[in-house]
């Protein structure tokens, strides 16, 4: 029923082993033990480990001794005396719930995961890996006073009219690892039109501008240079989207 077993003479030689084996999950403890009794020990146990399985043997009957079991939320118990058999019924009726328990984390497990998994996909784009318009609409909202940077890359229908697709997609994921590298909130608003957030005004803009002049993409042995629309502007939570159509607009 249960790969590792420890065992302990006291309460003092149970919570050493519980230290040091911190994944146990069924205590069987008799309630009469040196110098601490075996409800003591679970209590303490339970303190370290909510969901730890409790199973006492005991050769008492006085209902304080149960009432205090129940309480502490004991999940079986077997009376002296008791036979082999019994002893296997219950562990095994305790094992089934601890494996069932576990079944359930980990499903419950796997499908916060999953949701955060999706959730990503949704919000970022599969391409450039950067958070898209929905996360962008969604980021703003936690924001006040904002600097921006908008940024258009001209003409590129053509690009990928011209030298195909391919070369876009080259296009798009170096245009994002430059952007990357001036700031931590960098989305993809549209195929050809990204945006850089800040907190407060920086003198990013020219040395971004400087670099994106130098871009440039190999068409087989032909350097091809790309051009930008850069577009800065002051605004806030409130005012973004009208600023963001207007700055959209103008380039």
């Amino acid at each position: 029923l249960f790969k590792d077993v420890k065992s302990a003479y006291n309460h003092k030689e149970a919570m050493q082993i519980f230290i040091t084996n911190p994944n146990i999950d069924l205590l069987i403890s008799d309630i009469s033990l040196p110098e601490k009794d075996g409800i003591e020990l679970a209590t303490d146990l339970k303190e370290k480990k909510k969901n730890l399985k409790i199973l006492f043997i005991t050769a008492h009957n006085e209902s304080s001794y149960l009432s205090r079991a129940i309480e502490l939320g004991a999940d079986g118990f077997l009376f002296k005396p008791f036979t082999l058999n019994e002893f296997l019924k219950t562990t095994e009726k305790i094992a089934q719930t601890i494996n069932l328990e576990k079944e359930n984390e980990e499903f419950k497990q796997n499908l916060i995961n999953l949701v955060k998994e999706k959730t990503e996909e949704i919000l970022h784009d599969p391409l450039t890996k950067l958070p898209n318009s929905a996360k962008f609409n969604m980021d703003i909202e936690q924001k006040k006073d904002i600097f921006a940077i908008l940024v258009d890359i001209n003409n590129f229908k053509k690009i990928n009219s011209a030298f195909g697709f391919d070369m876009g997609d080259e296009v798009l994921i170096k245009t994002a690892q430059i952007l990357q590298k001036y700031s931590d909130n960098v989305y993809r608003l549209s195929g050809d039109t990204f945006i850089l957030l800040f907190d407060n005004a920086t003198k990013t803009f020219e040395s971004l501008h400087i670099e994106l002049k130098k871009m440039k993409i190999h068409y087989k042995t032909f350097p091809v240079f790309i051009t930008f629309s850069i577009v800065a502007f002051f605004t806030n939570s409130k005012n973004i989207k009208n600023d963001l159509t207007k700055a959209i607009d103008y380039i």
